[in-house]
């Protein structure tokens, strides 16, 4: 996306101002639907203005620690489960291997 520029997405056109943030109008509303079988279910949410959209630095330096602690939790409950864990890197390892389970088999419990 240029800033600057203006986009068009299914014939609506919007002007993107040069900071790249694109203003959000304070009456959106947007639906979310979901199918189940033949049920059709949907759902609709108001966004707030976009002035309550911003994320501060100070919240993002937060969520970013809170990230990392959960990490350190996560490989000390692992390696707690199995002494043969030795290093973050073999946590990782172990990691990349079960989610690749979970992708490939995601019906197996």
């Amino acid at each position: 996306m240029n800033p600057g520029k203006s986009t068009s997405d299914r014939g609506c056109s919007q002007s993107v101002p040069k900071s790249g943030i694109v203003p959000v109008p304070p009456t959106t509303q947007v639906t979310i639907e979901i199918r189940i079988g033949p049920k059709n279910f949907s759902y609709t949410v108001r966004l707030p203005p976009a002035s309550m959209l911003v994320i501060s630095d100070e919240l993002t330096d937060l969520l970013h620690q809170l990230d990392e602690a959960a990490a350190q939790f996560e490989y000390e409950f692992v390696r707690s489960l199995s002494r043969r864990l030795r290093t973050v890197q073999e946590a990782e390892d172990l990691q990349v291997r079960f989610l690749g389970s979970e992708c490939f088999f995601p019906s197996c419990p």
